[in-house]
């Protein structure tokens, strides 16, 4: 379950650590009844033989061990509940400093943590958007982590049995900033449209050109463009990680090392067991034009991200190594737009980006964001290391998505 600002505002972990010394008091009163009532039975020992006296006493001692039990779950309680509140407390007060001083300073923090700057603000400041709502985003799934961890601890400490609650895959990381490719859309007169709308042929051209050579992606993504919707494009990551395998070594990369860095947090802190889950930001990738010209032309270069969940199990052998099972997706984010100076050929017919970018100021076609998400693929063995990653499953390419 995704924690919101809202839950975390809302939360009082400080009524943990109140709760914490009511029990220790009731436990502490329990264990004067108990010794009251252990010298009481000593004394009936005494005055007291025969069969009916070691019955009743056994009776006696088997009331006093169930009361004995009862206050050794309230002293756990009360042990287990001022850390879950402390640690709480301690993610709440860096979440709520974020948001509370970006929100003085004229920033928007939405529930789910996205970070938007006034549009009045110099270029440079708004660009820090994905960073801020990426800290904001993991704090918040690091008190998710610590409230499931403080549950199930509080669910030990009273003798409860509970399986943890698997927290869902995070989503994808706050869009990454994008160049300004042309003007805006529709900016250019009229009268200059003239040969705009001679090229579109052109272009129109080059999308069936890419077709019949096999090019589906790069043919699907111009005539998105000259649609002219300016609507999102959603690209299927699977096939884009089965064709490329430079960009599966990425995700298998960032996957490794965020399961390393949660596998070492856990043998520090005991923390075995508990589903962890994890959110990388973007990072950059070129497809090669040699080699993958139907990606290239489609997207060039894109960012890739990869979230999950991973549950760390503690070594079944002394000195043995930690398994984990972990859940991932990869993401994909790329701005379908044209910058100036550079010049393609597509199926045989070489156009410009300049021409291409004017179809988008002449209101003819439209820039847009291509996104998508892979899914679910599952690791379940030994855990890796900063040194020694481990092999995950290959992309199952999906149903190739047709023009």
């Amino acid at each position: 379950m995704t924690v919101l600002v809202s839950d975390v505002e809302a939360s009082r972990p400080e009524g943990l650590s109140i709760a914490a010394d009511r029990i220790a008091d009731d436990s502490g009163r329990l264990s004067g009844i108990i010794a009251q009532q252990r010298q009481q039975l000593a004394e009936l020992r005494q005055s007291w033989q025969g069969t009916a006296a070691d019955a009743a006493t056994a009776r006696g001692e088997h009331d006093l061990a169930r009361q004995e039990q009862f206050r050794d779950r309230l002293q756990a309680l009360s042990d287990a509940l001022p850390d879950g509140g402390a640690q709480l407390a301690s993610v709440r007060g860096a979440v709520m400093q974020v948001v509370d001083d970006l929100r003085r300073s004229g920033w928007q923090v939405s529930d789910d943590g996205v970070a938007t700057a006034p549009p009045f603000f110099p270029l440079p400041i708004r660009a820090m958007a994905p960073a801020f709502t990426s800290i904001i985003q993991k704090l918040l799934a690091q008190f998710s982590a610590v409230d499931l961890a403080t549950a199930n601890a509080i669910s030990a400490a009273g003798g409860f049995k509970q399986s943890p609650t698997k927290p869902d895959i995070p989503d994808p990381p706050a869009d990454p900033p994008v160049d300004e490719g042309q003007a805006e859309h529709g900016s250019q007169p009229w009268y200059s449209r003239a040969d705009d709308y001679a090229f579109k042929e052109v272009a129109e051209a080059a999308a069936t050109a890419a077709d019949l050579r096999g090019w589906d992606n790069a043919a699907r993504h111009l005539q998105h463009y000259l649609d002219n919707s300016g609507a999102d494009l959603n690209v299927d990551v699977d096939d884009v990680l089965h064709d490329l395998p430079g960009a599966q070594r990425q995700t298998d990369a960032l996957v490794n090392a965020e399961v390393a860095r949660i596998v070492e947090e856990a043998a520090a802190t005991g923390n075995y067991g508990q589903p962890i889950p994890f959110q990388t930001g973007w990072h950059d990738y070129t497809v090669d034009q040699a080699t993958h010209p139907d990606w290239f032309y489609a997207m060039g270069s894109f960012e890739q991200s990869v979230s999950g969940v991973v549950t760390v199990h503690p070594p079944t052998t002394p000195g043995g190594k930690p398994t984990v099972t972990v859940e991932y997706k990869t993401h994909i984010f790329d701005r379908y737009n044209w910058d100036n100076g550079k010049s393609v050929e597509i199926g045989g017919v070489t156009i410009t980006d300049q021409q291409m970018g004017e179809l988008h100021t002449a209101g003819l076609a439209q820039e847009y964001n291509v996104r998508g998400s892979s899914t679910t693929y599952t690791y379940t063995g030994v855990a890796p290391t900063a040194t020694a990653p481990v092999a995950l499953p290959p992309a199952v390419p999906g149903e190739r998505v047709p023009r």
